[in-house]
Parts: C-alpha cells; structure tokens; sequence
C-alpha cells in the first residue's frame, strides 16, 4: 500500500492464478453503495510474483518473479511488463528502487540500473550481491560492497560518485 498524489494505491499479486493487481482507492470503491466492490485498475500477467514494491514517492509499483518484472505508473495511469536481460546474483531476489523512478540489482557482480519501464539501462561499477546498495540523500553517491582485491573473503565499501565531473 503506498499513496501518490492523494490517493491510495494497492498492490496485490495472486500466485495461484499468475496475477497481479493494482487499485486505485479501494476502501472508497468499497464504500460506494452503488459500487461496493474494487475494481482495479490494472491486470498483470506474470507467474508467481515473488515481490511486490512501490518506488520511493509512491508512484510507480513493481511486482517480480527473478527477471520477469511488471510495472505500473499511477501518475500516467499506464502499464509496463519486461524481462532483465541479465539475471541477478544470488542470494538476490528481486531489483531494488534506487530512487523514485529508478531499480537497480546485481547481475555477474556488476550494478545494472534502469528507468521503470525496463528502458535506459546502464552497468554502473562492481558489487556484492549478498549486501544492499545504498545511495545518499542527494543521489550524488552510491555505496555498495565489492569483495577484497587481496582476501576476496573481505569486503570493501567503496563510493561512487553518481554525477559527472562537471555536475559534481
């Protein structure tokens, strides 16, 4: 459940029927007497979603099984489905919001980031699957693990820098 824009949005996957489902203010469908039911307002198909997620402001939801993603942007009222390319690194399960409109994940230990609709997708620096990605307030940094040059049973906390030199 998240809200956007003064509205409720909910998200729910039903894996025994390989769907998923967003409403817009259900529990005011619900109460309608003329209604009395929620009506979504968008239908996915994908097999047994394994995670369900909103982006940071709300607006955008995000429902994944591995590298089968489906996407929805409740300011344009519009719909995604795509598949990674690339499939992440264990122990991950699913992509992870970067910031409002953007996931990243871990695949052959390389951060790969993209927009979420699947497009603009980028390979950032190397990272250890087995840890989150963080990113300051600002989104001018990123940290993330990457495993030791000398031990590779150590991890290193590196940062890097997310602008170029001349943003910086």
């Amino acid at each position: 459940i998240a809200s956007y824009s003064g509205d409720m949005y909910v998200g729910i996957s039903a894996a025994s029927e390989n769907t998923a489902y967003v409403y817009k203010d259900p529990l005011n469908q619900l109460a309608n007497q003329r209604l009395g039911v929620a009506i979504p307002v968008q239908v996915f198909s994908i097999k047994n979603a394994t995670y369900v997620g909103f982006s940071a402001n709300g607006q955008y939801l995000l429902f994944e099984n591995g590298t089968k993603l489906a996407t929805y942007d409740a300011e344009n009222e519009q719909g995604f489905t795509f598949t990674l390319p690339d499939p992440l690194d264990a122990p991950a399960t699913h992509a992870q919001w970067m910031d409002s409109a953007r996931l990243v994940y871990v695949s052959k230990g390389q951060i790969l980031a993209f927009d979420y609709d699947g497009q603009n997708r980028q390979v950032l620096v190397s990272a250890d699957a087995r840890y989150a990605l963080a990113f300051d307030a600002s989104y001018k940094f990123m940290y993330a693990f990457v495993p030791g040059a000398s031990d590779k049973a150590s991890e290193v906390l590196t940062s890097t820098s997310l602008r170029t030199p001349a943003d910086q």
